[in-house]
């Protein structure tokens, strides 16, 4: 056997250290694109229902998942005579530029009769405009600035561009190595999960069924296909794939565990429940099957359920930052603040660059109106991270609560005005739906005044408002915030809970009932 030089070492080990970090971020990228797969799945069934009247719903991570399913729910059980579809093109981190930009795109595929929108948070942190009542003097009002801002934008465009030549490279190493060795499975696994992670499936899909042709009992393929296509909300083949992997060996909890995940995007827990259990009892020490079910039971706040199985997937691995990381996310919905920290503190102490962690710090910290330790937190993610629009946004929307800070319990609404880009675009958007006939229905967060949002159009007509001041301040004096929203990232209002949303939809519907269809 031919013996391997120094130099060859050394290359193979720089080459095993990217290949990890090309597959981590795969990983990594694939993870938020799972989260709109599901979205459109849920869009395409809605679409194949058949419904007369279609209503194209725009927003953030506050619309993207959450109150267009119950308002589609609640309108067809509105005795109307009218069959509704409701399609969610919410977009989690999104602003109104990139929601404008896209509209076009969105009325051709769909062709809704209605478009409602709840937009604008985002623009705090994400336009060029400048921050909340500044100074007429200050930096930011000098010309420089600007375009400082611009050259960053286009630095960190083409350092995108330059992640996107990384693809193409390793694409071609894993062909050459397909070439030399087309016997072994690795190669074809290796380029499937390339093509996954540029989101070529089909090319993905081909890949992974010729590993599999060459190892039929390999168990990591059968989940990377199955992975493949619930990416694309093909769920039935997932599951088929997963299924599979079952048969294969029934004694492995990996295909337990991928299946039991392929349900919970499908939103089918109680499936899900018993594979991961079985998985579970399969093997008592897979920390996954854990954290699978844990978060399973957090998907249907079972909180308390929850925190058993994650603190147990922490017990049985305490180097596993995962475990920590969803069990902060469960203690944070539940505003228990002090045990959420704890755990982000873990996560930092197992992998002090986990930029997430340090977002979700600040965000408790912020939530506590803990101000100092909130920014310092942020910052901390920022140098990790100079490139997360999360950490960015996140210390942005900390500077304007700060500017909104009088007293100990009085903190103004985020969008006593709003900014010149929001209003720009709103009536941009406004103007596209007006010359294609269809109808506009603004909506306003939960809790703030209607009032900023009908001013955006005092001189233009056509369009409905839904005002959720009234209802959601009737609601907290009954019932607790917990039982509305998971968190209060906006000061006034965060993301809902199923309760919540379920309200916010009601409230959207009331309004589109009464002021467009003329029933009480």
């Amino acid at each position: 056997m031919k013996k391997i030089s120094l130099k060859q070492k050394i290359v193979l080990i720089i080459f095993g250290i990217f290949l990890s970090a090309v597959l981590l971020e795969a990983g990594l990228r694939i993870g938020g694109f799972i989260y709109l797969s599901l979205q459109e799945y849920r869009n395409i069934k809605s679409l194949k229902q058949g419904g007369e009247y279609r209503i194209l719903c725009l927003g953030e991570s506050t619309t993207s998942n959450q109150w267009p399913r119950p308002l589609e729910d609640i309108l067809n059980q509105s005795n109307l005579g009218i069959k509704f579809s409701v399609i969610d093109k919410g977009v989690s981190g999104t602003n109104t530029g990139a929601i404008v930009t896209h509209l076009k795109r969105y009325l051709d595929k769909y062709k809704p009769h209605m478009v409602v929108t709840m937009m604008g948070i985002n623009d705090t942190g994400n336009s060029l405009v400048l921050h909340y009542k500044p100074d007429k003097y200050s930096f930011k009002s000098l010309r420089i600035y600007k375009f400082m801002r611009l050259l960053k934008l286009y630095i960190s465009e083409k350092r995108r561009e330059t992640s996107r030549s990384f693809d193409i490279k390793t694409e071609e190493m894993f062909k050459k190595d397909i070439k030399k060795n087309p016997k072994k499975w690795d190669g074809y696994f290796k380029l499937g999960q390339c093509y996954r992670e540029q989101q070529k499936y089909d090319e993905a899909e081909e890949m992974f069924k010729k590993a599999i042709e060459i190892d039929p009992k390999n168990l990591i393929v059968y989940g990377e296909l199955g992975s493949c296509y619930m990416d694309r909300g093909k769920f039935d083949k997932a599951e088929a794939v997963l299924m599979e992997a079952i048969e294969i060996n029934s004694k492995d909890a990996y295909g337990y565990i991928k299946l039991g995940w392929c349900y919970m995007d499908e939103e089918k827990f109680d499936k899900a429940e018993a594979v991961l259990k079985e998985a579970i009892k399969i093997n008592p020490k897979n920390v996954d099957g854990y954290i699978g079910l844990g978060w399973c039971y957090r998907e249907q706040r079972k909180y308390d359920k929850a925190e058993v199985m994650l603190d147990e997937a922490v017990k049985i691995d305490p180097k596993k930052w995962d475990g920590y990381f969803k069990l902060g996310l469960c203690y944070k919905e539940q505003r228990k603040y002090n045990k959420a920290l704890e755990m982000y503190k873990e996560v930092i102490k197992i992998n002090p660059t986990n930029c997430t962690a340090y977002n979700e710090m600040g965000l408790c910290y912020m939530e506590q109106r803990k101000f100092d330790k909130t920014e310092a937190v942020l910052k901390d993610a920022i140098k990790i991270n100079p490139e997360s629009e999360e950490a960015i946004r996140n210390l942005t929307l900390y500077k304007q609560v700060m500017l909104n800070f009088q007293g100990e319990n009085n903190v103004k609404s985020l969008f006593e005005y709003y900014l010149p880009i929001t209003v720009t675009n709103y009536i941009k958007l406004k103007d596209i739906l007006t010359k294609e006939n269809i109808q506009l229905v603004c909506v306003q967060y939960p809790i703030l005044s209607v009032g900023p949002l009908r001013n955006i159009f005092k001189d233009i007509e056509g369009m409905f408002f839904v005002d959720n001041e009234g209802v959601f301040k009737d609601a907290l004096k009954e019932g607790n915030p917990d039982e509305y929203f998971t968190d209060m990232f906006a000061g006034d209002f965060g993301h809902c809970t199923y309760k919540g949303n379920r309200l916010l939809a009601q409230s959207i519907a009331d309004t589109i009932l009464e002021e467009y269809f003329g029933e009480k």
